[in-house]
């Protein structure tokens, strides 16, 4: 469903590879490590206890914008999954994108 590539925004971000419906989940495996750990600081999102989380794959290549068109869903600490979702239906070929400063609710931690 996504495939990181080249972006415009910056550096490499997440693509569409056939349409999206808007509500769609897509979930991505996440590494957990020690919050002091700098050396992926650019890359991780909070994951509360003490760690970050690292997304394996896709995960850690959305590129920002102030309109996003995904947003993090939910996260399920027991099997090490953080879902996003779609906010709007995205057509194949479409940059994925998610607010940075706004993104998370701590509450999932």
């Amino acid at each position: 469903m996504v495939e990181v590539m080249s972006s415009k925004i910056h550096g490499k971000g997440v693509f569409s590879t056939e349409p999206i419906l808007m509500g769609c989940e897509i979930g991505c495996d996440v590494l957990t490590i020690d919050k002091t750990d700098n050396s992926l600081s650019d890359y991780h999102y909070p994951w509360g206890g003490g760690e970050i989380c690292i997304c394996v794959g896709f995960g850690s290549f959305f590129n920002h914008l102030n309109k996003p068109n995904f947003k993090i869903k939910r996260i399920d600490k027991v099997n090490k999954i953080k879902y996003f979702v779609a906010l709007c239906d995205i057509e194949k070929g479409v940059e994925l994108t998610i607010f940075y400063n706004n993104n998370f609710d701590n509450s999932l931690i």
